[in-house]
């Protein structure tokens, strides 16, 4: 009998861990917007270059910190995108692009200045233009909720229920299996 209880115990976590581990593989998605740089200019017109790389995790922007500077603050905030930004040539006019804005809604652009993140620029739109007299980390916030734009979501994930509710049916019935082989092994 302790032997059918620790086995029946086994069983349980190893069909609760199944089901957390399936349930979060087949989660349903969450939508996400793409952002880019459509073009850099310098004051005469003439393309920049720029480089790109990954904001540092100590001073990432995040819904909180865009929502002191901003008034939509009641509203959901969502950051769309940051990098860290450099350039030879400054100031410099950067036109971003943000897939899965409606044509009336805030974006904001933000700015991180050595200490704290500003507010730099606000707009409407799938665009917005801002010149930087000096780079660094730049983050795009947008009002509301984004719709999955040519980005899809993220991750490709919960195309249907079925495959979940499938393997919990298949390791329910795997432990009907064998528990019943194992107090036919006893008998």
């Amino acid at each position: 009998m302790k032997r059918m209880l620790k086995f029946t115990t086994v069983f349980a976590v190893v069909c609760l861990l199944a089901v957390s581990v399936l349930g979060t593989a087949f989660a349903a998605p969450s939508t996400s917007a793409t952002a880019e740089v459509t073009s850099a200019v310098d004051s005469e017109g003439q393309e920049v270059n720029l480089t790109y790389s990954d904001v540092p995790t100590t001073v990432l922007l995040t819904e909180q910190i865009a929502a002191r500077e901003v008034e939509e603050s009641a509203s959901e905030l969502t950051v769309v995108w940051q990098r860290d930004i450099t350039s030879d040539v400054l100031p410099v006019t950067i036109t971003f692009a943000v897939d899965g804005v409606e044509a009336d809604q805030p974006i904001y652009v933000y700015h991180y200045n050595g200490t704290s993140w500003d507010l730099v620029g606000e707009g409407q739109g799938s665009s917005i233009t801002v010149t930087f007299t000096d780079l660094s980390p730049v983050g795009l916030v947008v009002a509301g909720t984004v719709a999955a734009g040519d980005g899809g979501t993220s991750p490709k994930t919960g195309d249907t229920d079925w495959m979940l509710y499938a393997a919990f049916a298949a390791i329910a019935i795997g432990g009907i299996a064998a528990c019943t082989a194992y107090t036919k092994k006893k008998a």
